[in-house]
């Protein structure tokens, strides 16, 4: 089967700016409170509605085990959005394979609700998570950034695999975060990429996006100190709710961001719930 040209455009843009997009954005995170803070909210509400160990009100974790109560910069600006790395990315098959394919989402074993940082890049936002107590595995299109990954975060999981082809039995995960990752899809594609998240979310299972909003496709030519070629695509939020909606997702939460320092465009975040 063909690989969509997407894939292999932005793919090749990340390996090429891996290491030094990890080093320009290491401490990115360190200067957005507003997004740190988005983060924690997701974090808090993932473990407050989880039992622990990944299950949601009687839907079964990954492991397809119960829970205890018998229920689970992508402009090429620096530090410009805000996230890691590249989009269109989810888990291989859980063991290493490049399938590009998300697997069976067991992630390490910190005891907290399972989640899935699509589109981690080389992690940044994937060792928050971990801290704020969710034991989180990240996934990327980049096969460079999940080495980046792997070396920056050694005891975390990540996988090289795309959102677009989600293997991920259904209602194994308690949250989802897609950092910055669904800006590089082109837009038609984003309603199949929504339905693939709501199949891989337990019933009350949470969804975090960070994108930035607009409504136009930007070719890079330059990122990150590399001359490369990939596309953009500032989203207006009113149609990516819509979209969410039409998945079968509550949106609970919306924020719009004006333009921090070299930002060029508004930032915009949605989190959802699955719907039961």
């Amino acid at each position: 089967m063909t690989e969509p040209t997407h894939l292999g455009i932005t793919r090749a843009a990340y390996d090429t700016v891996a290491v030094d997009y990890a080093d320009l954005l290491r401490d990115e995170l360190a200067s957005r409170p507003l997004d740190r803070a988005l983060l924690t909210v997701f974090a808090e509400t993932v473990r407050a509605g989880t039992d622990g160990r990944g299950g949601l009100d009687g839907w079964a974790g990954a492991d397809g085990q119960m829970g205890s109560d018998g229920r689970s910069g992508a402009d090429g600006q620096v530090g410009a959005d805000g996230r890691s790395g590249s989009a269109g990315r989810a888990a291989s098959d859980g063991r290493g394979g490049a399938d590009g394919r998300v697997g069976d989402g067991a992630g390490p074993a910190g005891g907290g609700p399972r989640v899935a940082d699509i589109g981690c890049g080389p992690g940044r936002v994937t060792g928050f998570l971990r801290d704020a107590g969710l034991d989180v595995f990240g996934v990327d299109l980049s096969p460079q950034m999940v080495a980046v990954a792997r070396r920056e975060h050694p005891d975390l999981r990540f996988e090289v695999g795309t959102m677009t082809d989600l293997t991920l039995p259904d209602g194994s995960l308690a949250g989802i975060v897609a950092w910055y990752s669904i800006i590089h899809l082109p837009p038609d594609l984003l309603p199949g990429v929504f339905a693939g998240f709501h199949r891989v979310l337990a019933p009350g299972g949470h969804l975090l996006l960070a994108f930035k909003a607009g409504d136009e496709r930007v070719r890079l030519e330059q990122a990150y100190g590399h001359r490369v070629s990939y596309d953009v695509h500032r989203l207006p939020p009113e149609r990516i709710a819509g979209q969410l909606r039409d998945a079968g997702f509550t949106v609970t939460t919306r924020v719009l961001r004006e333009p921090q320092a070299y930002e060029r465009t508004r930032q915009a975040f949605l989190l959802a719930e699955r719907d039961g």
